[in-house]
């Protein structure tokens, strides 16, 4: 029983760190065309 519990908390652990991230300043920058008109929401551009 213990094996199970140290094996399931041992997989959260290793699995907390995968979450998605939003993306920084820096990678909205380079941003161009259709993912720039995605993340202003120029419903337009994306047209």
């Amino acid at each position: 029983m213990l094996y199970l519990t140290v094996t399931s908390f041992l997989i959260g652990l290793a699995t907390a760190g995968t979450a998605q991230m939003a993306p920084t300043a820096l990678e909205i920058e380079a941003y161009s065309g259709l993912f720039k008109a995605a993340q202003k929401g120029d419903v337009a551009a994306i047209q």
